[in-house]
């Protein structure tokens, strides 16, 4: 057992888990859960898990703050309902999910406006936008169509037991994307998600966070 203060007392726990981030949580409840199973089965003596945060507030990077009647997300702001592990931990019926429009609005150098990527998958109705989209060039469209079917097809187990590189070579050796279209989507996509380049971003992660954009739905609760 470990020691930890609580004021001016020492107090005894099984498990400590150090942050109440997303992952420090759920680290926590699974925990918690297995040690009640125990507890009922009295395979082991009584457990207790403690969850220690610095601040005030549970969530870590998923909060919301309101300033001057705006809300600001602090992290990364959208919930991706196909995650496996979310699956198992959340009621989504409590979360009362709000589904975003498939498809993103990119900002091309030399152009006025947004472009649109669309998703045909789930909007078939916009598969002309998807062709004639100025995002990729036709044959990156083309190259779309065994990448979407490699990540529908393999499990999760699968793609984390392929050959492993960095994901701007998965994305040019594999997949044989243009760079601009790398540049233009991909890049700020990807990073904008993992917050480090595609040379330090693992292919099988890559091909985890596509299948999930894939096969499930964006949400906000």
């Amino acid at each position: 057992d470990s020691l930890l203060p609580n004021g001016d007392d020492d107090e005894e726990c099984s498990i400590c888990v150090i942050g109440g981030g997303v992952s420090g949580l759920a680290a926590a409840y699974t925990a918690g859960q297995r040690h009640t199973a125990d507890d009922n089965n009295k395979t082991t003596g009584k457990k207790k898990v403690v969850l220690l945060e610095a601040s005030s507030t549970l969530g870590g990077r998923v909060q919301s703050d309101v300033v001057d009647g705006y809300t600001l997300d602090r992290g990364f702001a959208v919930f991706l309902e196909q995650y496996p592990n979310s699956r198992q931990l959340f009621d989504y019926n409590d979360l009362d999910l709000h589904r975003i429009d498939p498809g993103a609005l990119v900002k091309q150098r030399g152009r006025d406006g947004l472009s649109r990527v669309a998703d045909p998958l789930r909007r078939p109705r916009r598969l002309f936008n998807a062709i004639t989209s100025p995002v990729g060039t036709l044959m990156d469209k083309a190259r779309l169509v065994p990448l979407l079917r490699h990540v529908v097809t393999k499990s999760v187990e699968e793609m984390f037991e392929e050959e492993e590189t960095d994901t701007l070579t998965c994305l040019r050796e594999r997949w044989r994307f243009s760079d601009s279209f790398i540049d233009e989507f991909l890049s700020p996509f990807l990073e904008g998600i993992y917050l480090a380049p595609l040379s330090q971003q693992s292919s099988r992660m890559f091909h985890f966070v596509f299948k999930m954009f894939t096969v499930g739905s964006v949400s906000l609760p």
